[in-house]
């Protein structure tokens, strides 16, 4: 997920225990201030995400991302 502010822009994934954050971006300069497009997107990284430490194995075969629903809250 992803909260996005006027001065921040934090991503982040929701685990069973919790949020944990992936990146946060501080400064209104680099916060994109203009309305912009969601994109979904699925890739596969060298070393798993989070937390951040080992191989991550490619998947055998093709995946597929399903998204379940998205949430926007204006603040």
């Amino acid at each position: 997920g992803f909260e996005w502010h006027a001065d921040s822009l934090r991503f982040f994934v929701q685990l069973e225990d919790g949020k944990r954050d992936v990146w946060t971006l501080t400064g209104a300069e680099r916060v994109p201030q203009q309305p912009v497009y969601i994109l979904y997107n699925l890739w596969h990284p060298e070393l798993h995400w989070y937390p951040g430490q080992g191989d991550a194995d490619y998947p055998a075969s093709d995946v597929v991302l399903s998204v379940d629903w998205l949430s926007f809250t204006p603040q």
